[in-house]
């Protein structure tokens, strides 16, 4: 029989390499399906690149309320404990944007208009607390996000038309402010619009054109956009209230 002529320490540092091959190779694997089941799962007020067809209007429906209970970045949660409950509580009759679920759980924000300004609350709600509603749309209003440099106006005009516009800021600092605008004239078909801004875009230009996205859900206003409505990281994409 043949003997083996490598040498024990340089077997053993081939096998050492070969498994540190592996594991670089397997841990970014690892930590982008972390990465990517976590961003699933936060429930926060970010209406970006989110599906405006799987949102919906819900009520609270239990005579003592409920409180907001954190998502699974706190643990075990969402879930009935002391644990996972947050000092944010809702009453019967509130009604909240829900904009996707987890379990037995709805990701829900809650935007109130107190003293000219708009506060938004999310977290996780128990689905059982919580029933379906779809008021009829009315659009007409002035429309004010948590993000107090981004508001929406809409008017009602002949022929069951309405016009909606719509002007953001972005300003890290005074030098570099960032702006976007947004004017259409439209005909919606029940709550759910889709349009680009102006009234004769040309078609040369329609990848790059801003598209807006809106639902009308009773006391909310819920935008989209796709990043080409303005200067960078200017975005309407968010839940109004009226003002």
């Amino acid at each position: 029989m043949q003997a083996n002529n490598v040498p024990p320490t340089q077997s053993r540092r081939t096998s050492l390499n070969l498994l540190r091959c592996l594991i670089l190779a397997f841990v970014p694997m690892l930590s982008h399906s972390a990465s990517a089941q976590s961003s699933d799962q936060l429930c926060i007020n970010n209406m970006v690149d989110v599906d405006l067809k799987t949102v919906a209007l819900y009520e609270v429906d239990t005579p003592t309320g409920i409180h907001f209970v954190h998502g699974p970045e706190a643990g075990s949660c969402p879930a009935a404990n002391d644990v996972c409950q947050q000092r944010a509580r809702l009453v019967k009759g509130n009604q909240v944007v829900v904009i996707s679920r987890f379990g037995d759980y709805a990701c829900a924000i809650y935007v109130a208009a107190r003293k000219g300004k708009a506060i938004a609350t999310s977290g996780w709600l128990p689905l059982s607390a919580l029933k379906t509603i779809e008021p009829s749309p009315h659009w007409a209003g002035h429309w004010i996000s948590d993000d107090s440099d981004a508001t929406i106006d809409v008017v009602a005009k002949d022929d069951a038309k309405i016009g909606i516009d719509g002007n953001a800021t972005w300003n890290s600092n005074p030098i570099d402010a960032q702006s976007g605008q947004f004017g259409a004239v439209i005909s919606p078909q029940g709550a759910f619009v889709s349009f680009t801004d102006g009234d004769n875009i040309k078609t040369a230009y329609a990848n790059s054109a801003c598209t807006i996205k809106a639902a009308q859900l009773g006391p909310y206003l819920v935008i989209t956009d796709n990043h080409n409505c303005g200067g960078s990281n200017v975005t309407f994409s968010s839940v109004y209230v009226r003002k």
